[in-house]
This record gives C-alpha cells, structure tokens and sequence, in this order.
C-alpha cells in the first residue's frame, strides 16, 4: 500500500520517505511522514465524516465508534488495490487483509463470490463480516455478523497487515474531500441542510486544516450558510 500528493496538506509532514526498491516492485510513492498530532486530527476528521455521510460514503463502514472497514479505495495511490484488499482503521493503527489470490503490490486475482473473514486489532474485538466481490470487481460489505457468529469456524483467517498509518492519509483525506463536497453540491442545488447547528461546527472543526481542497470547502459551504442555504 502507497501514498502521496505533493501539495495536499497545509501542514504537510516533517519528512519524505524514497525507497526506490518498493517504487519499482511495490508501485510505493514516496509519502510524507505525518506526526502524531496530525494522524490524529486527520483520524478525527474521518470518523466525523463517516458518522455524518453513512449513505455517501458506502464504500467505508463504521464497526463502533473507534473502528472502520473500508473496502475500495479512491485515491489514485490505492486505488490498485481495490477488489484485491481490505483495510481496519482504529485510533492507533491500520490494518490491512489481502483476500485469497491478491499478492503483494497490488497484483494477483481475486475471483468473484462471497468471502467470510474476521478482522482484529491488537487489544479490541474481532469482528466477523461477510464481503462480496461483485462480476465488475467491487467489493462490497453484506454484513457484519454477531459476535457469537454459529459458523465461526467457516470465516477465513487471513494475516493481518499493518499499514504505517501516513501511507493511507491521502486515502483518508480523500474521504473526508468526498463528504465535504456532496453537502456543498447538495446546497448549491438548494436542497435541505442534513445538519444540526452542533454537527455542522464538529464537522467544520474536525476537517479544517487537513487538506487545501477540504479547507476550500468549508469556506463555500459556510458562505451559503450565511446566505441561508
């Protein structure tokens, strides 16, 4: 799994990592290196997101109130990946699950048909879900079981991978970008404010400052909330 944008974030990591070994046999970007400040404000601005965009967002599901499956991706450095693997998202780590036939570096084959499989992070819950990989090459979530799941026995362990959590920030960012803007086209069309008060000011303060894209967001949408729209 890769990274980057060049100008992405106003407060752009301390460092750029360059392995031209993982470039040319892992497609591996270089990325910048965030602190744990901006991991965190960046995690806070996704799960504010999600919570908020649960239909928009289709593609990333939320666990609990800590813990995230998102299962394709949409930014140009993950998008390889998608139909292949899974990523976990908690507070403090990221995980990620190749599905049977994916290899690394984004290659090998996934075939279409249902997989059940289980996802943990070190110190929380497993988590039994039912993914289905669809003729066109998506996958998608049919369910997250009960934790006394009867055919425990029949879900799949699959190694769990751990992802240096500044390698999925512009995967996250994008995220927090997509939600952002339907709710500023949705104003623009004049359709109705989804949003409290409360829950329009969590979400300006959460995702201001992760990117130049989401900041220019804000500044539309709340000119049209003063506008009365």
């Amino acid at each position: 799994m890769p990274g980057n944008d060049r100008n992405a974030v106003p407060f752009a990591g301390r460092k750029r990592r360059r392995s031209l070994l993982r470039r040319l046999f892992y497609r591996e970007d270089p990325f910048l290196v965030l602190d744990a400040a901006e991991l965190d404000a960046l995690y806070q601005a996704f799960s504010c997101v999600v919570r908020l965009h649960p239909v928009v967002l289709y593609w990333v599901h939320r666990l609990n109130d800590q813990e995230y499956f998102v299962s394709s991706f949409q930014h140009r450095s993950m998008a390889g990946y998608s139909g292949l693997e899974v990523v976990h998202v908690t507070p403090d780590e990221i995980g990620y699950y190749r599905l049977p036939g994916a290899k690394v570096g984004g290659r090998g084959r996934t075939e279409p048909g249902v997989y059940s499989i289980f996802v943990q992070a070190p110190s929380r819950g497993k988590h039994y879900l039912r993914i289905r990989k669809c003729e066109f090459g998506q996958l998608h979530l049919d369910e997250v079981c009960a934790p006394d799941v009867q055919d425990a026995s029949s879900f799949l362990t699959l190694k769990r991978y751990v992802l240096d959590r500044s390698k999925f920030a512009d995967e996250m960012r994008t995220i927090v970008e997509r939600g952002l803007e339907w709710d500023y086209q949705r104003a623009l069309l004049g359709e109705p404010d989804l949003f409290q008060i409360a829950e329009w000011n969590e979400m300006a303060g959460k995702c201001a400052g992760i990117s130049r894209k989401a900041d220019a967001l804000l500044r539309a949408r709340a000119e049209l909330r003063r506008a009365g729209r």
